[in-house]
């Protein structure tokens, strides 16, 4: 075998194979066998056919094809060995330049290149996030509230009082057709919902909270509305909609006055002094865990600038097709399909690609960098770690993280790599902003791959993934 390989773009190669006259010939005859185990030929057994009668049977054209279809992988992975190729994914056979000698050339995809320049001199001001006393009391009356009773009262509806009502409502699509809205919200056997009278009706039916106003118990209302072009579900914007309002019950709120009792309902303190100081302390952690999420994307935005990132294209399908799918089950959950969706696009599928192309590129970028970063910072993730993050996720789903099935489900690898995707990117996100504060230690070793439960480090595919199921900053 004869093999030659040329770097002929950005992270893309071409590798040209030559064949042995042998290796074709054997492929040839395996080839025959392989097709007379799917086919039905007179007077033979499945499987037993000579290699003259399939030739006969399906012509050596055909023969050949498959002889390729099974030679070539064969002979590609060998010579990826040969030059000590790690490609980025699998490669593409472009071309069969000749049958006699067989030659073949494959385009192969290589791994991404990331250099990340000087990026541990890189430094932002960080300034720590004010947590004014007005917010405080704000989370304080909704604690206060959520304590409130719902009592039922024999009056008109006002704003801020709950109603138990039947609701369905539709939208009208541009070829004239009804689609059902789906209502959400707590509910009972019966069908029927609370909703909050408000402007928005908890934020579902927009402006329809006012045309409600006075409404009683046993009484129906029809309203029409439209969606704005800014609502949040992408296939409601700019839509008419009616909806059939019918009035069950009206309720009020009654909000208790602050007690030892009530603190203690909401919170682990005794006072409402101790409630307050632990409401302002998760103010301020919370605002500076989102405040170093801005810093974060600022910072590695300007390590990047600094550095350089290159990736095949099939890296960028892939991410696009990785958007597509959460468009997907966004859709699902809303009770739509895709493939309605992309209908009502101008240009359907292909449209959109184009319209994701630029922010899958930024993902891969970011999301690679971030991964050169943990990489040569030297983070680990340790199988303690891993099952911890596992108990958080799981805590809450029936039977727990505890239940025998839950342990089971740990080892599974595609649930293993989220949670150590989630814990490498927490990890990069974090050293990020301690680089870019000029309080980072000093890297880490990258240690020898480790012995299963013992720490693990970034492996090249955990940090290939950093960009694709999970956000960067």
């Amino acid at each position: 075998m004869k093999t030659q390989f040329e770097k002929t773009g950005e992270c893309l190669g071409t590798l040209t194979i030559e064949a042995e006259p042998t290796a074709i010939e054997s492929a040839m005859k395996r080839a025959a066998r392989h097709l007379s185990q799917h086919a039905t030929i007179p007077g033979f057994r499945k499987g037993k056919a000579p290699y003259a009668v399939m030739v006969t049977q399906f012509g050596e054209q055909a023969v050949f094809d498959e002889a390729v279809e099974i030679l070539g992988p064969e002979l590609y992975r060998k010579a990826l060995d040969e030059h000590a190729i790690s490609p980025a994914r699998a490669g593409t056979l472009e071309e069969v330049v000749s049958r006699e000698p067989l030659v073949m050339r494959f385009s192969v995809p290589l791994a991404p290149e990331v250099e990340p320049g000087a990026y541990r001199e890189v430094r932002v001001p960080f300034e720590e996030p004010p947590v004014e006393e007005e917010q405080v009391e704000r989370v304080l009356e909704s604690l206060r509230q959520s304590q409130a009773l719902l009592a039922p009262v024999d009056r008109p509806a006002a704003p801020g009082d709950i109603l138990l009502a039947k609701i369905s409502a539709n939208i009208v699509t541009a070829d004239g057709k009804t689609e059902p809205i789906p209502v959400g919200g707590k509910g009972d056997d019966d069908g029927a919902v609370e909703v909050e009278l408000n402007e928005n009706l908890g934020g579902r039916f927009p402006g329809c909270g006012p045309k409600l106003e006075g409404i009683r118990a046993g009484e129906s209302h029809e309203v029409d509305f439209s969606y704005p072009d800014t609502f949040p579900v992408e296939r409601l914007r700019s839509k008419a909609a009616h909806m059939q309002f019918n009035c069950l019950a009206v309720k009020e709120r009654r909000v208790p006055e602050w007690s030892e009792d009530i603190v203690r309902a909401v919170s682990d303190q005794t006072t409402v002094e101790e409630l307050r100081v632990a409401v302002r302390e998760a103010l301020q952690a919370q605002a500076r865990a989102e405040a170093e999420q801005g810093y974060a994307r600022e910072v590695l935005d300007k390590m990047i600038a600094g550095g350089s990132v290159r990736f095949p294209q099939v890296l960028v399908q892939e991410e696009i097709e990785r958007m597509l799918r959460t468009l997907e089950s966004n859709l699902q959950r809303e009770g739509a399909t895709l493939e309605v969706y992309l209908k009502t696009r101008p240009g359907g599928r292909e449209a959109l690609e184009k319209e994701y192309d630029p922010q899958a590129r930024e993902r891969l970028v970011r999301g690679l960098f971030l991964g050169e970063v943990a990489e040569r910072e030297g983070l680990q993730v340790s199988e303690e770690q891993i099952a911890e993050r596992f108990r958080q996720t799981f805590a809450g789903m029936p039977g727990g993280s505890d239940d025998a099935r839950s342990r089971q489900a740990l080892k599974d690898p595609t649930l293993r790599r989220l949670l150590l995707e989630d814990l490498l990117n927490e990890k990069a996100v974090h050293r990020i902003v301690e680089i870019g504060q000029g309080r980072a230690p000093d890297p880490a070793p990258i240690p020898i791959p480790a012995e299963k439960g013992e720490t693990s480090a970034v492996s090249p595919d955990d940090v290939e993934h950093l960009g694709g199921h999970h956000d960067p900053p």
